[in-house]
């Protein structure tokens, strides 16, 4: 999967989806397939906390504020994010759950 990471005051942190992440986000911030691209102030906050949950489980909602307000960039930010969520949705979509997937067939 796609990662990023940036130094704020001295301390790395890395962005990255994974299954999981991507679970807590549509639960925590109401994302889904079909809003996850409107662009709006909120979405893109969120997009980037979510982000964040997989190598920084425990960060606050402060500290998400804190680290998402100097961001350069942020149209080329959300479009990063927004590609990462989609990636993983799409790992959800084809490759099962995590190699443990159960076929079907049709008996009638």
């Amino acid at each position: 999967m796609t990662a990023y990471e940036f130094e704020y005051n001295g301390t790395t942190y890395t962005m990255e989806f994974d299954r999981d992440a991507v679970k807590a986000a549509e639960a925590a911030f109401g994302f889904d397939v079909s809003n996850v691209n409107t662009p709006s102030t909120t979405n893109m906050e969120n997009l980037f906390h979510a982000s964040l949950l997989k190598h920084h489980p425990n960060i606050k909602p402060s500290t998400v504020s804190m680290l998402y307000a100097p961001q350069s960039d942020k149209v080329g930010l959300f479009q990063d994010l927004v590609s990462m969520y989609m990636e993983t949705v799409v790992t959800l979509l084809v490759d099962g759950d995590e190699g443990k997937a159960v076929s079907r067939r049709k008996i009638g």
